[in-house]
Order: structure tokens, then C-alpha cells, then sequence
């Protein structure tokens, strides 16, 4: 009995029609996650392979700076954003990055994927300066060097030379050009060397090449006057004077040069070089613009004159007459002189140009 059962299973196993299986579903792929730019907190340790170089710069992160610093510095490296990474562009940021006081500078890039990286500047900052001891300051004013250099700036390589420049600049101005500055950086306390030497005096004032005018015409308004301290500032002040003198005198091509010499006790020995060239004299006078009264009635109260020697400081004390009458006139101008040289002539015509006075604007 058992056979025979086992017989019909089999014979309905074989008679049975075949059942064909349902097609099962491909699982759905998940989309590759979007890496999110996030700035690193520490310098990572990367192994990559492969060149980041021509991907977009997704974003551009900037650590280690102070908080008085972090937005100055990541301004100035921010407009990457967006841009493909570049090498030449990199190394510009590191060389600017530099000037800003910085002791160093590592850069990162981090592919995010096959099209976007980010841009990682670490920053080191100079410590804080502590202390700013100075030797051999008598000639200025203790708060005269804390202007220069005080405790609480970067105590940077950089700090050491503007200190040393600055300073040797104070001590020019103030008399002093044969002093020696010297900043050294000690961790982070500024120690400075000063060695004054004697200060600068005018021991005497000397003329070469000056024959049309007398020298007294020229040592009136000089401030470098024998006694005077001798400082760069007022050699500039002296030249211009002098300048100005000779151009009252009609003297135009004038060129005024100096050198001088000092003595080991500071004595100074100012030596200016002139050479004068020719006297101008006024040509043609006329005026442009606006009208406001008869040329020749204008003309009356100049002291600039048509054949006199030109006088830079008589055309503006006649400038000042044709404001004030244009004034009274209820035409206020303003005037703007207008030359033209003749050199075989040695002649000047000048032009008065009038336009109506602007109205003062008030600023709120």
C-alpha cells in the first residue's frame, strides 16, 4: 500500500503542469549622499590620491584665527567661493595671507566629490606682545615711543621692522639724523637699542650761484636761520621758500638744490645751489568768462602790469581784487589764472578765467 501511494505521488508529480515563477523586482539603487561642506577644526591627515586642482571650490573655510582677526582674514580668501582651485591663485592667497602678520600658513583641499572641493587655510598667529623695554631714549617723549610700539600687538617680524623705521623717523623729524634704532625680538617682549648722537643745528646758512637777487632778499623768510634746529621737514619748507622768492622776482625757471655737512658736535653746514636763469616779464593780460565790469576798469586797480616783472605774489593779490569787485557786483566768481610762456621772450601772458562761484553745499 505504501508503493502504491508513493507511486501516485510521483505519477502526480509527473502529470502536475509546470508553474512558472513571478519575475522578482530589481531593489531600487539609493542615490549617492550629498557630502556636505563642513570646516574641519584641526588640520587633517589625508592619503589621497589624485589631483583636486580644476574642481569648483564648493566653499572656502579659514582656522586658527583670532576672533579680532577671523573676519578680516577670511574676506580676503572668501571670493574663491565658486571658483575652479587653481595653484597660481592658492599661492597668491598664501603670499597675502603672509603680509597679514601671520607666523604660518597651511592650505587643504578636500574633494567633496568628483566636481567640488573645499578650501582649508590654517593660520598660526603671532603671540601677543607682552613687553617693550627701550635703552637710551632721552631726546622724546616716553608716550611719543607707545605710539610707535606698545605690549598688546602681534609680536611679528614685521612689528620689528616698522618699530625701527618709525622710530628712526622720529628722531630725524625731531633733529636727530645720525641716530641708530635697533628692535630686537625677544619671545615676546620688544627690547629697543636707541643711540642718540648730538642733535642737528644750523651752524651756517650758505649761497651758490645767487647773483640777480641779494642774499638778505633770500634768508627772510628761511626758518633754517643759523641756531635753528636742522630737521628734513623744514629743508622742504626752505626750498619752497626760497622758490617763491625767486618767483616774485619774475625768476620761473628757477631750480633750487642744497646740501649740507655736520660735525661731530652737530654743527650743520647748509649750502644751497641756485640757478636762477632769467627774469619773465608780463605779457599780454586779458580775462575769459564771464563779464562783470569793464576790462580796463578792472585793470586799473592791478597791480600786475603788462612789460613789469611777473610776480606769482602780486597775480594773487590781484586774483583777491577781482573776487572782491566781482562780490560788489553781485556777480561772485571764481578766478583761475591761465599762463603761457614765451622762453625766447622771456615773456608770460596771462589769462583770467571767471566762472560763477559754486553755492556752498551743506553736508548733513
Amino acid at each position: 500500500m505504501k508503493a502504491l501511494l508513493a507511486l501516485v505521488l510521483l505519477a502526480g508529480c509527473a502529470t502536475a503542469p509546470a508553474v512558472k515563477p513571478e519575475p522578482v523586482a530589481a531593489a531600487p539603487v539609493p542615490p549617492a549622499p550629498v557630502v556636505v561642506a563642513e570646516c574641519p577644526k584641526n588640520l587633517p591627515t589625508l592619503a589621497t590620491s589624485g589631483s583636486a586642482f580644476g574642481l569648483t571650490i564648493d566653499k572656502v573655510c579659514l582656522v586658527g584665527a583670532s576672533e579680532d582677526a577671523y573676519l578680516r582674514l577670511h574676506e580676503a580668501v572668501a571670493p574663491r567661493e565658486g571658483q575652479a582651485l587653481d595653484a597660481d591663485a592658492v599661492r597668491m592667497d598664501i603670499e597675502m595671507l603672509f603680509t597679514q602678520e601671520l607666523k604660518d600658513v597651511v592650505v587643504v583641499a578636500q574633494p567633496l566629490d568628483g566636481k567640488r572641493v573645499m578650501l582649508s587655510y590654517f593660520v598660526t598667529e603671532y603671540p601677543y606682545l607682552s613687553d617693550v623695554k627701550v635703552e637710551g631714549v632721552t631726546a622724546l617723549k616716553p608716550e611719543e615711543v607707545r605710539d610707535i610700539v606698545h605690549a598688546g600687538v602681534r609680536a611679528s617680524p614685521q612689528l620689528v621692522k616698522k618699530t625701527d623705521v618709525k622710530l628712526k623717523q622720529e628722531y630725524v623729524e625731531a633733529g636727530y639724523p645720525n641716530a641708530t634704532v635697533k628692535a630686537v625680538l625677544e619671545d615676546t617682549v620688544l627690547r629697543i637699542a636707541v643711540t642718540e648722537g648730538p642733535r642737528a643745528t644750523v651752524k651756517v646758512v650758505k649761497f651758490e650761484g645767487v647773483k640777480k637777487l641779494a642774499e638778505a632778499k633770500l634768508k627772510g623768510p628761511l626758518k633754517l636761520a643759523k641756531g635753528a634746529i636742522f630737521t628734513d621737514e623744514l629743508v622742504q619748507a626752505d626750498s619752497v621758500n626760497l622758490t617763491s622768492t625767486y618767483y616774485d622776482f619774475g625768476f620761473v625757471d628757477v631750480r633750487i638744490e642744497n646740501t649740507f655737512k655736520m660735525d661731530d658736535a652737530g654743527g650743520v653746514e647748509l649750502t644751497w645751489k641756485v640757478t636762477e636763469g632769467e627774469a619773465f616779464k608780463i605779457g599780454k593780460l586779458s580775462f575769459k568768462g564771464l563779464s562783470f565790469s569793464d576790462e580796463k576798469t578792472v585793470m586799473k586797480s592791478f597791480e600786475t602790469k603788462s612789460k613789469a616783472v611777473f610776480s606769482r605774489a602780486m597775480m594773487k593779490r590781484d586774483i583777491g581784487r577781482i573776487e572782491e569787485l566781482a562780490k560788489r557786483a553781485g556777480t561772485p566768481v571764481e578766478v583761475t589764472p591761465l599762463t603761457s610762456v614765451d622762453r625766447e621772450k622771456h615773456t608770460i601772458d596771462v589769462t583770467f578765467e571767471l566762472e560763477s562761484q559754486k553755492p556752498a553745499t551743506l553736508k548733513f
